[in-house]
């Protein structure tokens, strides 16, 4: 779902493109994970405490992420008009999942 929605960002210049994909993509769940285990240990942190761990993960986020110049409004339009589409897709393509377990066909 990351990798659909990154491609669809990154097709309209909302992110930057600079980075191969699977990078760019394991570079962003890296960061997140390790935010997400720091945050449930913080003492994972070892002697790196912040005061503001949220904005530093922003800062990291936007660096990886943000293109130089803002998309234009219209641009940014489209772009979530192809994500919705996209999410409704996987959306149903999971309750075919769940209904074929259920039916025990898998």
């Amino acid at each position: 779902m990351g990798n659909a929605v990154l491609t669809i960002l990154r097709d309209h210049g909302i992110v930057r493109d600079d980075l191969p994909l699977p990078r760019q993509m394991y570079a962003l769940h890296a960061l997140l994970v390790g935010f997400g285990n720091v945050m449930a240990d913080p003492a994972a942190a070892g002697p790196l405490n912040i005061d503001d761990p949220q904005t530093a993960l922003a800062d990291t986020v936007h660096l990886l992420l943000e293109p130089p110049r803002d998309p234009a409004a219209r641009v940014v339009a489209q772009a979530a008009e192809e994500v919705r589409a996209r999410f409704t897709e996987i959306h149903g393509n999971l309750l075919e999942l769940v209904a074929a377990g259920a039916a025990g066909t898998r």
